[in-house]
């Protein structure tokens, strides 16, 4: 195995060869750095080292050049590295005449200036088989101790992917350190990054006016990524943008790395042999080198020399063939005999956007657009002249909110031209018909939504476009196509280079093709990895980057894998085992071809793609040894070759003829003749129209239409009447009461750990997570797929289940689960409301309210989720471990009949909770959807938790629904801030407030602060300098948050510091341009900063979570709750509790916008922020579940009584809690408090009430004998009415007719015992202002469990309202302290006051 092989060279040593960006190579005009090649058996004795010699040999250069020449330069020679392990020599800073006396010395081989290296820029591992069942994975344990040198531009050694979890110690073989240097200390190398180095000294002396850092720390993210393609340790849930997602790992994650950083903006080959030398004296195991030198001849290559030098030592070194692709011939420089050179290729893996057009006909193009853009039934625009998609009046002139077809196949524009053209314009997105489209597909860049399609399909969509009366199309993003496309894989990426080698083309270059077109592994999280529009940049962890850096790395880890299960193996073996085993053909079993789709020769594959497995077992290898190489004779006249070196409100539609009508009445009347009251009801809606026929000449003549009949939440039915016949029907018997239907609309996850729930003790455990506890969710559906629905973990459905899975369209019966327990739709009342208005059959969620709702109150454990970066963590339901079942009763808006049906048949499948985040607009009880249902639901034991309302601080008296036996929930802030840091440049760092939805690059952005400019208008933006950060001041001026927003997607700066003081920011997650919200105290500093430096720049980091004590108090009242005393009832207080409702993370429906980006990119989210007591409501009946779970028996009341009188009406400061605004506020916008499950899991003593009690108390209302019966039903009497229910709670009324007068209140209450054992409770009062409030007794001794006692409050006070509302509080604690049982007391003025 020793033939010659003769090459005929000039006469010359070597250069150096790879990098990542071309540095403009400065050259002195007497000085340039030169890499000299010496033979170290010629060292004098003399010399202790090879550095002394070398240094000595500089001297005697400048001293004979001296000698000679009276011109000579006066500075001295500077020796920059020595090399002695790769190869033998040194580089120097010299002058030509130094380098010729040189020549003179003893052992002087070559000398040759030094150059400039490039470099040459994860499905994969699975797409190359590698797998933990069998093959080189297990045979290898991974890589295990393999040691891989990485030689390139550093590392970020923070990144997941280089943690050390299941790494053992260090092998003692190592002999390497880690010398990181600035901003890289020791600790950040551990078990996986062994080591790491900087070499920059040949580049600082080639330029030496350019800024170097002396650190290891990647700055362009090329090696961090090269270094976890190869040896990455691994890491679920990574993605780039949601494309690629997956578990991200090396090909040998169980290997170590050892990091050379040589690439400095650019390196030099000096620094690059520099690097190479000491991963040879570190003792690595295998080199990567992803980088490329121009030195066309081997002697003058500095990588072939350093190579050489390492297959000396054992060590193989991989390197990547280049980026110049199909240029011509001979495009590779490194023909480099004792390297393994790797071409790249395209794995099996398509990045798509799926195109519905309106006809149904779906087209899976190509996309990379970096969000999930919401483009759903959008116009499509087909216009052939402006189709050339060549001039921005094209899109600028374009229908709004459109789809733009553009065929570059018939002008001059490309798919920049398209994504430059774009944004800010009418046009949604654009899909993108291209013939040859390779650039395209190696290239993460696609900053506007779109696709690409070929021209065949291109045709479609223009004949569907051009013959449709309406065309119409959607686009779903971020779609990830893995195996067999169309065409086979791999295919050779055009950009790899074709051999044969430029410096030695006798032997076959490249030697393999790997995976190289868009990898995802790790990268600089501080730097672009790809753009939203013009001028939003955006960061990301990991990163899908192509190229032959890409495909290297592959090789080099499999050459690990294989050194660790052959540890006996050559580099040679290893290389013959990998290149025998590649596979020269596709997955269709043909010959590889390139993107053209002609046969790629081994000019461009090599041996063809690398098999892993295969090369494990070879069968026969090719061996070869050092010597072998040195007999490679390549007649050098004088030259010696050594070697060295990748997320409605319904319009009322309302019949001049007829409207729907909600009729209440008494079962028990129902004649012996009809089998069921359907029957009954239908022939009284017959009888209403012929008594209506008989006595109007002007009849209607279409027939009455009955809706639903209600048996269990109440009893009556709902039909489309007319006001004759609705009139005629109160004759007949059994009629209670009739009323029109109304419209309901909705009242629109760290949460749980705000609340206090833990797995470790308390509530959760306490209760098993709300086990098998059913809660009825009536809202606008559930979108069934999300992982919050999963039932993992979830037991059998319970017995006592009466319900079923009717979902109806698009939501088949296995979508239920045993999460989903039931589902059904009731649109009846809004399909007569409004005829004309499409809704279809389903449970389906369309806006994601209902979605949202059921996952707070019991969704399933879901890892990893966040709202585009913010809220990032486990997402849970108050009750994880309950049932749902779904009753759908919105559909952009809900009639109060459907939302009745709705009710009604969650009573009868036998819900244990119902949760309605819904308001209606009904002043009374008996008109009131919610109270007549809830009352019913109450008598059969069932829970009605319902949210307070939105319409906040508008006026008193906003909560209309006062129903005492429901408990009625307010909403609060929790203990989380959405932050963007702003840094100023002058070090000074403010955390500001900001949801933009991406993680966009604003650093080191020059600052504008311009009094005239400030006001941030539509017009003061325009004139903003472009790629500026703009300070705008919403507290003076006009302008407001949302101005603000619009103006600056308009524009051209780079972000913005808005100063504003509106706490109504804090509760959405709308903000759709890069920016954050400071205060006006925070924005003096800025400007105070802004005009006092002469180049004022700032950073901002985006999707940041504060958790904790923060700027604001937690919680406080949301100014969107709305605020008691009840409307239809203001005898007992409203609300009764406040629960988080303020940005609360949980699922959504993902085709709906969840947010947006500049004035047209809408993005959609399956987790989403959402404000309201809709979000309040459901965490309530999540802590009722949980708390039936653990009492099973216990009342509703008593359920109700421990969260009430447990709550805590104090925020995380001990203070009361707060409005928004910073003033305290009262019980009727708080109840007794925010809620405490676990306070409510034990809280000592209960106020009980049986449905009898609440009978006295409706009995007591002064209603009609039918309105009562609305309510209550036949079945009970009014014997005892009593308006003293015995609830936690307290209100003293002040009536217009008694102001001026003193006043007495007198209040009865019984408590039961539910503490452990024997217990005395001492009372405390606090009295409101200007009011005496007296209890007796004072001590309460229980002498046992469940024990009652009676207790009575008499308040005493003036009837006046200069102060409407005036509380204060009664408190029993029992003697040992665990125990505090806290009730709320209001006086308060009542509505009459008012009318």
């Amino acid at each position: 195995m020793s033939p010659s092989l003769k090459m005929e060279f000039p006469n010359a040593v070597v250069h150096i060869l790879i990098s990542l960006f071309l540095l403009a190579h400065h050259v002195s005009s007497q000085r340039s750095t030169y890499i000299i090649h010496m033979d170290k058996t010629s060292m004098p004795k003399a010399f202790s080292s090879h550095h002394f010699w070398y240094s000595s040999l500089l001297t005697s250069s400048k001293r004979s050049v001296s000698q000679t020449s009276v011109n000579a330069d006066k500075s001295e020679p500077k020796l920059i590295y020595t090399y002695d392990h790769a190869f033998h020599g040194f580089s120097a800073v010299l002058s030509a005449d130094e380098v010729e006396a040189l020549k003179n010395s003893a052992g002087f081989i070559s000398a040759y200036k030094d150059g400039v290296v490039t470099p040459d820029t994860t499905h994969s591992s699975k797409f190359l088989g590698l797998t933990s069942a069998s093959g080189l994975w297990p045979a290898s344990n991974y890589g295990k101790d393999v040691i891989i040198g990485i030689v390139d531009s550093g590392i970020w050694p923070e990144s997941p992917s280089f943690s050390d979890d299941g790494m053992t110690e260090i092998p003692a073989r190592w002999k390497g350190a880690c010398n990181g240097g600035e901003d890289f200390n020791s600790s950040l190398c551990n078990k996986k990054i062994i080591g790491a180095r900087y070499f920059n000294q040949g580049g600082r002396a080639e330029n030496p006016d350019r800024e170097f850092k002396d650190s290891a720390r990647d700055d362009d993210g090329h090696g961090t990524h090269v270094a976890s393609i190869a040896a990455g340790n691994i890491v679920e849930g990574v993605s780039f943008f949601g494309y690629a997602p997956g578990t991200a790992r090396g090909v040998a994650p169980r290997a170590r790395l050892a990091v050379y950083k040589v690439l400095f903006l650019g390196a030099a080959e000096s620094d690059m042999l520099a690097g190479m030398d000491q991963a040879v004296a570190d003792g690595v195991d295998i080199i990567s080198v992803s980088i490329s030198s121009r030195a066309e001849n081997l002697y003058e290559s500095p990588f072939a020399i350093a190579s050489f030098g390492a297959r000396e030592k054992g060590i193989m070194v991989c390197t990547s063939a280049g980026n110049r692709g199909t240029r011509g011939v001979r495009t590779i420089f490194k023909g480099v005999p004792w390297a393994v050179v790797v071409a790249s290729g395209t794995v099996d893996r398509w990045f798509a956007g799926t195109l519905t057009l309106g006809n149904g006909k779906t087209i899976t193009g190509w996309t990379t657009f970096p969000a999930r853009a919401n483009i759903r039934n959008l116009q499509l625009v087909y216009n052939r002249t402006s189709s050339a998609c060549d001039l921005p009046d094209f899109f600028t002139e374009g229908p709004s909110d459109s789809i733009f077809i553009c065929n570059l196949n018939t002008g001059n524009a490309d798919l920049g031209t398209v994504m430059l053209y774009q944004p800010g314009t009418n046009v949604r997105a654009s899909i993108v018909i291209i013939a040859n489209a390779a650039e395209i597909f190696r290239s993460t860049s696609f900053p506007e939504p779109g696709v690409v399609i070929n021209p065949e399909e291109g045709e479609e969509v223009i004949r569907y476009a051009s013959t449709s009366a309406s065309p119409t199309a959607t686009i779903d993003f971020q779609q990830t196509i893995l195996g067999r496309g169309q065409r086979g894989v791999p295919v050779l990426s055009d950009d790899s280079s074709r051999g044969p080698g430029i410096s030695y083309e006798r032997i076959l270059k490249p030697d393999l093709m790997a995976p190289g077109v868009l990898i995802l592994a790790a990268f600089h999280p501080l730097l672009m990895a790809t753009r939203i529009g013009r001028n939003i940049d955006l960061s990301s962890d990991y990163n899908l980057i192509s190229g032959t850096s890409m495909a290297c790395p592959h090789v080099s880890g499999i050459a690990a894998l294989l050194k660790a299960a052959h540890p006996d193996w050559s580099p040679a073996a290893i290389q013959s085992a990998m290149m025998t085993t590649a596979n020269p053909l596709d997955s269709n079993k043909q010959p590889i071809k390139d993107l053209e789709g002609i046969d790629a020769s081994p000019l461009g594959v090599g041996s063809g793609h690398v098999d892993p497995n295969r090369a494990l077992d070879p069968g026969l290898v090719y061996d070869a040894s050092v010597q072998d190489l040195v007999n490679l004779k390549m007649e050098f006249p004088k030259a010696v070759v050594h070697l060295l070196i990748s997320l409605f409100l319904l319009v009322h539609h309302v019949s001049s003829q007829r409207s729907t009508y909600i009729v209440h009445m008494d079962k028990t009347t129902m004649p012996k003749a009809f089998s069921s009251h359907h029957f009954w009801y239908s022939s009284l809606l017959t009888s209403s129209k012929r008594s209506v026929s008989q006595t109007s000449v002007n009849t209607d003549k279409s027939e009455p239409k009955l809706i639903y009949t209600y048996d269990h939440a109440f009893h009556g039915f709902s039909a489309v009447l007319s006001a004759d016949e609705a009139e005629a029907l109160k004759n007949s018997a059994g009629f209670i009461s009739a009323y029109k239907d109304g419209v309901v609309t909705p009242d629109t996850t760290h949460s749980s750990t705000f609340l206090g729930l833990t797995s470790a003790s308390g509530l959760w455990p306490a209760s098993n997570y709300g086990k098998d506890v059913i809660i009825g969710i009536v809202d606008s559906g559930i979108w069934p797929e999300s992982p919050s629905f999963s039932d993992d973990g979830m037991t059998e459905i319970p017995a006592r289940w009466k319900g079923a899975c009717n979902g109806g369209e698009d939501f088949n019966s296995s979508l239920c689960n045993k999460k989903i327990i039931g589902a059904g739709y009731f649109n009846k009342g809004a399909r007569e409301s409004s005829p004309d208005r499409e809704i279809i059959d389903s449970a389906r969620d369309d806006t994601g309210h209902g979605t949202h709702v059921a996952s707070i109150a019991a969704g399933n454990i879901v890892e990893g989720v966040s709202f585009f970066g913010y809220a990032p963590g486990t997402a849970r339901g108050v009750a994880p471990r309950a049932r749902l079942a779904v009753y759908k009763v919105l559909f952009s808006g809900a009639t109060e009949s459907d939302l009745l049906a709705g009710m009604d048949q969650a009573v009868a499948d036998g819900v244990d909770i119902i949760s309605v985040s819904i308001s209606s607009r009904a002043n009374n009880l008996y008109e009131s959807p919610f109270a007549i249902a809830g009352f019913g639901a109450r008598q059969k034991g069932i829970m009605l938790c319902t949210s307070a309302g939105n319409r906040g601080t508008r006026g008193i008296r906003t909560i209309f629904k006062g129903i005492p036996w429901a408990v009625v929930v307010a909403s609060g802030t929790v203990d989380r801030w959405f932050a963007g840091t702003l840094t100023l440049g002058n070090g000074k760092t403010i955390a500001g407030w900001t949801t933009f939805p991406a993680s966009a690059i604003v650093r080191n952005v020059p600052v504008v602060y311009n009094q005239s400019l400030t006001g941030c208008t539509a017009a003061e933006l325009a004139e903003a300098p472009e790629n500026t950060i703009i300070v705008c001041n919403t507290t003076i001026g006009n302008t407001d948050f949302d101005t603000v927003m619009g103006g600056l997607s308009n524009s051209n700066v780079k972000a913005a510091i808005i100063i504003d003081e509106e706490t109504s920011i804090f509760g959405f997650s709308t903000f759709p341009y890069p920016g954050v919200v400071i205060t006006a105290a925070q924005g003096k500093q800025v400007a105070n900063y802004a005009l006092s430096s002469t180049s004022p720049t700032a950073s901002i980091d985006f999707q940041q979570t504060i958790i904790g004590r923060g700027p604001r108090a937690a919680p406080a009242l949301s100014d969107t709750s709305s605020r008691g005393p009840g409307r239809s009832y203001e005898g007992i207080l409203k609300p009764d509790l406040m629960a988080p409702g303020v940005l609360i993370l949980a699922a959504f429906q993902p085709h709906f916008p969840a947010a947006r980006i500049g004035r047209n990119i809408d993005l959609a989210a399956d987790y989403n922020l959402q404000s309201g007591t809709s979000m309040a409501c459901p965490h309530i009946s999540g802590v009722m579940a949980l708390l039936k779970a653990a009492h099973p028996d216990w009342s509703l009341a008593a359920i109700q009584s421990a969260m009430m009188t447990t709550a805590n009406h104090l925020d995380n400061t001990n203070q009361p809690i707060r409005e928004q605004d910073g003033s305290v506020a009262s019980p009727l916008g708080i109840g007794s408090g925010h809620v405490d499950p676990n306070r409510a899991l034990d809280p000592g003593l209960v106020y009980d009430a049986s449905v009898q009690d609440l009978v006295n108390l409706v009995c007591s209302m002064n209603f009609t004998r039918n309105q009562t019966l609305t309510i209550i039903r036949s079945s009970y009497n009014c014997s005892n009415p009593s308006s003293d229910l015995n609830y936690p709670s307290f209100v003293a009324l002040i009536r217009a007719a008694e102001i001026g007068r003193t006043l007495t209140r007198r209040f009865r209450r019984s408590v039961t015992n539910v503490g452990e054992g024997a217990a005395t409770y001492n009372v405390n009062v606090e009295a409101p202002v200007n009011t005496t409030a007296v209890v007796r007794p004072q001590t309460l001794v229980f002498g046992k469990k469940y024990e009652t006692k009676s207790y009575s409050l008499t308040i005493r006070y003036k009837a006046n309202i200069e102060t409407q509302h005036r509380e204060g509080a009664v408190i029993w604690t029992d003697q040992t302290g665990k125990y505090r049982v806290r009730s709320p007391i209001m006086v308060s003025a009542a509505a009459d006051n008012f009318e």
